[in-house]
C-alpha cells in the first residue's frame, strides 16, 4: 500500500486533511506541494508529525537579480517572503509593463509580440528596481533582457519560461531548504 499522502493544498483544507489522515491512522508521511509550505501548518498539527515531510516549491537561484527583488520585499514589508510566486507576480507585471514601453502601445497583441524582445538575450541586462533605467534604455533604441526577480525570464518558441525549484524538509518543526535545482531535460 501506499506510504506517503501527497497534499496538493492549502494551509486550511491541508490542516484539516492532516488531522483526519493522522487521527484515522491512514497516513503518518506526507508530501507537500507549494501551497502546502506554510509554518502555520506545523504549529496546527505539530512538529512530533510534521518533522520529516518533504516537498517542492519554485525557487530562484540565487542571482544579483533576486537578492535586489529580495532586499526590496524587506524594506517594503519588513520580513522577507517565503510564499511561492510573489517573485514571478512581479516578473509578469514587470515584463509587462516593459513590452509595452517597447511597443509604444498598450495593444495586447503588440505587448506579446514584444515580450521575447524585452526578455530575452541580446541586450543590456536590467532587472528589479531598474525600471526607469530600462525605459530610458528602451527610448534610447538599445536592447535589454530582463534577469528577474524568480530568475532568467528567457521566453521559449513555446511561450514558457524554465523554472527554479526548491526541495525542502520539515526538520525540528520548521522548513529547511535541501537544495534549489532547475529540472534536467535529458
Amino acid at each position: 500500500g501506499a506510504t506517503h499522502l501527497l497534499l496538493v493544498s492549502y494551509p486550511e483544507s491541508g490542516t484539516t486533511i492532516l488531522r483526519q489522515s493522522i487521527e484515522g491512522g491512514f497516513f503518518e508521511q506526507f508530501i507537500f506541494t507549494d501551497g502546502m509550505k506554510a509554518q502555520q501548518i506545523i504549529d496546527a498539527i505539530g512538529a512530533e508529525y510534521m518533522d520529516g515531510t518533504f516537498g517542492t516549491t519554485p525557487m530562484a537561484m540565487e542571482s544579483d537579480a533576486t537578492a535586489a527583488f529580495r532586499s526590496a520585499w524587506i524594506a517594503a514589508y519588513g520580513d522577507d517572503t517565503e510564499k511561492p510566486y510573489n517573485d514571478t507576480h512581479y516578473d509578469a507585471v514587470y515584463l509587462l509593463a516593459l513590452a509595452a514601453q517597447k511597443a509604444g502601445s498598450n495593444n495586447p497583441v503588440a505587448i506579446r509580440d514584444n515580450l521575447r524582445a524585452v526578455a530575452n538575450p541580446p541586450g543590456i541586462q536590467v532587472g528589479p528596481g531598474d525600471f526607469a533605467r530600462a525605459i530610458e534604455l528602451l527610448a534610447a533604441g538599445e536592447d535589454i533582457d530582463y534577469e528577474g526577480a524568480s530568475g532568467g525570464v528567457n521566453i521559449d518558441s513555446h511561450g514558457d519560461v524554465a523554472g527554479s525549484f526548491e526541495e525542502f524538509e520539515i526538520q525540528n518543526g520548521a522548513f529547511v531548504t535541501l537544495r534549489v535545482f532547475e529540472p534536467s531535460l535529458d
